[in-house]
């Protein structure tokens, strides 16, 4: 009887879920008029007011008026945030506060930023986003059986004391309907543990009978979290212990550096579907649809872009005219800085990523597939070599194929010229398994960065740039590099490169002095 039962739902669930209001599609125009109009009293766009609400049914002229608006960061309207968790109100939003997310990562505004979380945002953005996801899976699996048990998923935890908290704990305490709840796994209580071992420890012990059938997570934890659960219980494939496991969302990580590692652990020829994901605290962008992110256009966000070459740190010094709107965007292969509106409390905020989109000759009015490219502050050109995060995520990626390693995380850092070195990469890397064809590993990484930048290859080449620094670091110093943060929890992140060497030096400290001179180099002749 249960199982009908389950069944039952489940067909009931996959039916709603392919509503075709969860769907796709473009409303641009119409999202930024309802921005406009539902926030003509916030301060930052009264100035602008009257003219706004003359133009709003007039979508050329209406973006004429709202490209005047200043362009900002998260810097910029830092002291708004604070006002508002002081209790002021019609500072950035008029909408009604749910909470602050509490964000931390790789951007300037280290070591945390705080977000506003409003209702309005829960369900036109995050919850409508995931709708969509589930969606595009449904759609694509007529014969999925992920409602027939439970969704696994590891989250950040409430700070009472700031009023905020992470926002994978809000979406899993909002997202699902409570009555729904049953579905959730593990408890609150088990997410709401702060340190990591023991929560993953409880979830274990939790979860170890239920039926998991799908599972959201961030993934290099997520590996860890398998390997952990195969030692403990003596198995060898993750099938043996979730045999109905049959898709997994892949949250804010390039999904192929890990995807090979990951579907090693499952022994069946049906291995679990990998969905990506990409989102920021701030919001959700894009999920993947057959095999590919598409920006998510219906979601309650207004795009504009700007090719990167015109960025300034500087916002007031950005040349205006050079911003582009989603269709033109869409149009180009240039690396652009995505700049986003929404309808709670962003108005033209520069999110810090970069992305591209991918194939414009084939986009349709409602598929913007794209790719994400890295962040502005991820990049190295002290050589004027011009490297991005996806070139060296390639590189690496190739590399492990090549070498069979496992990839834990990585961070590279520039190596500045001395009088008997020329300058070259520092590449401080932590493998989830004993790391073989080390030598192997250095010199190809080095030729596959070649291949990605012509730049890079003519430096090498040239003998300005010498072959990169490979630095096997110890398992477990990217978790204690973000324990020294105070930034340990399910969305860690570390920026994988940079044009100083801050990030690498904060390592060498959570290394310990008794341990570094134990770390292995390898560089390729």
């Amino acid at each position: 009887m249960k199982k009908i039962l389950k069944t039952i739902f489940n067909n009931w669930a996959k039916t709603f879920f392919r509503n075709k209001n969860f769907a796709n599609r473009n409303e641009q125009n119409n999202i930024l008029a309802d921005i406009l109009e539902r926030n003509s009293n916030v301060d930052q766009i009264k100035p602008l007011q009257e003219d706004i609400l003359k133009t709003l049914e007039d979508p050329e002229n209406l973006y004429e008026n709202f490209s005047e608006l200043e362009l900002n960061n998260y810097a910029s309207i830092k002291k708004d945030i604070e006002k508002m968790m002081q209790g002021e109100e019609n500072i950035l939003t008029e909408n009604q506060l749910l909470s602050f997310i509490k964000a931390g990562g790789t951007t300037s505004a280290w070591p945390w930023k705080f977000l506003p979380f409003t209702k309005e945002s829960l369900e036109q953005n995050h919850s409508k986003a995931g709708k969509t996801l589930v969606h595009n899976y449904v759609s694509s699996h007529p014969e999925c059986k992920i409602f027939m048990g439970q969704s696994l998923a590891l989250t950040g935890w409430k700070q009472e004391e700031t009023q905020s908290a992470y926002i994978s704990y809000l979406l899993h305490s909002y997202w699902f309907p409570k009555i729904l709840n049953y579905l959730k796994a593990p408890s609150q209580e088990t997410n709401n543990i702060k340190n990591r071992d023991e929560k993953i420890d409880n979830l274990i012990k939790e979860t170890i009978d239920s039926d998991i059938r799908s599972i959201s997570w961030v993934p290099s934890q997520l590996l860890t979290l398998f390997r952990k659960v195969l030692n403990q219980y003596n198995k060898e494939y993750i099938d043996e212990i979730r045999p109905n496991c049959e898709v997994i969302f892949w949250w804010w990580t390039k999904v192929s550096l890990y995807k090979k590692d990951l579907l090693s652990l499952f022994k069946k020829d049906k291995k679990p579907e990998i969905i990506e994901v990409y989102n920021a605290s701030e919001w959700f962008f894009a999920t993947e649809n057959n095999n590919q992110l598409e920006l998510l256009v219906n979601h309650w966000v207004f795009y504009e872009f700007l090719p990167k070459q015109y960025y300034n740190k500087d916002l007031n010094k950005i040349n205006k005219n050079k911003i582009l709107t989603l269709r033109k965007a869409s149009l180009s292969n240039e690396e652009l800085v995505m700049i986003i509106t929404t309808q709670w409390w962003l108005y033209r905020y520069i999110l810090g990523d970069t992305i591209r989109f991918l194939h414009p000759e084939l986009n349709s009015p409602n598929k913007f597939p794209i790719e994400i490219t890295g962040r502005l502050e991820a990049y190295c050109d002290v050589f004027n070599e011009h490297m991005i995060v996806s070139y060296t995520d390639q590189a690496i990626e190739k590399t492990l194929k090549e070498t069979w390693n496992q990839l834990k995380e990585y961070t590279i850092a520039p190596i500045f010229s001395t009088i008997n070195q020329p300058w070259s990469y520092e590449c401080c890397i932590e493998f989830t398994n004993t790391p073989i064809n080390l030598e192997k590993f250095a010199t190809i990484f080095d030729t596959e960065l070649q291949k990605t930048n012509d730049n890079y290859k003519a430096k090498r080449e040239n003998g300005s740039m010498s072959s990169p620094t490979i630095k096997i670091l110890h398992p477990g110093t990217f978790e204690l590099f973000h324990e020294k943060r105070e930034n340990l929890h399910a969305q860690s992140k570390v920026l994988r490169l940079a044009n100083d060497r801050k990030i690498i030096e904060e390592l060498v400290i959570a290394i310990g002095k008794d341990k570094r001179n134990t770390l292995p180099n390898y560089q390729s002749s």
